[in-house]
């Protein structure tokens, strides 16, 4: 039997103080990461199973609206209307159970312990009776639209023309940032924050050319199109959960594009600790930057 587990991409990060950056005297961690695509195009195979080729409704026309000339219509072998997740995990026995962020300079939280949102991952029906999956399970799960919410127009042939603003979706420094609490109070001292700064200069312009011999940057393009945070429960009610979803065009297989050139997605991502107002000042800080 053969068992091959193969990959055309390369993944690489790196976490780093950076406390210095913020003006709150609170612990700061950077988490950079990339995800090069990096080998000539082919099915995966993996346990003897191949992957199938791209839907069609996401297939987007044009992968790469600025840099390259024409449309770049995405093929079966390229990276097509992607999806970056990031998460944060705590277990509920640690005391976590409050989602707080601040939206129009009034702070917002939610109970997860209350939230009556179905993960339609975990259960399909309310109430769980009947279904022993769900029985014991916590599977609250909530989006938290402020952040701007994906786009369903985009889910069409007509995506790369369909782009939209990222700005019209992150227009305030407080769509940033998150919190997960003990307590749902501002002076909560123990309160843990996840901070994107979505226009940053590696999360605006977050697909990278590098040239595969010299390994020197050809170009960077803005291909976002949308994000999103989510919280509540996850794996059978374990862990307090947020996720931060980021949209992209996607990227281009090496033999698709220029064959000298692999696209890379960068992503960088901030984890503060202290109150919560503290977060959300260091946050601004953060934000701030050039």
């Amino acid at each position: 039997m053969l068992h091959e587990l193969r990959s055309e991409m390369d993944f690489s990060g790196h976490w780093e103080d950076s406390s210095s950056l913020v003006n709150t005297n609170k612990s700061v961690l950077r988490h950079k990461a990339e995800w090069s695509y990096t080998r000539s195009a082919a099915n995966i195979l993996q346990f003897n199973r191949e992957s199938n080729g791209i839907d069609n409704t996401k297939r987007v026309l044009d992968l790469s609206p600025t840099y390259h000339n024409g449309n770049q219509t995405a093929t079966d072998e390229d990276l097509s209307y992607l999806l970056n997740t990031y998460s944060y995990r705590l277990k509920p026995s640690e005391g976590y159970r409050y989602v707080m962020w601040k939206e129009n300079g009034a702070w917002n939280k939610l109970d997860a312990n209350k939230m009556d949102v179905i993960d339609p991952e975990i259960c399909t029906i309310n109430p769980c009776s009947g279904n022993e999956k769900c029985e014991s399970t916590r599977h609250s799960k909530v989006r938290l639209n402020i952040f701007g919410s994906k786009n369903d127009a985009l889910n069409t042939a007509a995506l790369g023309s369909a782009k939209v603003s990222w700005d019209n979706l992150a227009n305030s420094a407080d769509a940033s940032v998150v919190i997960l609490s003990k307590t749902g109070l501002v002076n909560d001292v123990n309160a843990i924050g996840l901070v994107i700064p979505f226009n940053s200069a590696i999360n605006k312009n977050a697909v990278i050319g590098v040239d595969r011999k010299t390994g020197t940057s050809v170009f960077n393009e803005d291909r976002r199109i949308n994000a999103y945070y989510e919280a509540g429960y996850t794996n059978r009610g374990k862990f307090l959960t947020v996720f931060a979803r980021m949209w992209h065009l996607g990227l281009q297989a090496p033999d698709n594009g220029d064959e000298n050139i692999i696209e890379t997605l960068n992503m960088e991502i901030y984890h503060i600790f202290g109150t919560p107002i503290e977060i959300y000042n260091s946050a601004m800080d953060i934000n701030a930057l050039p």
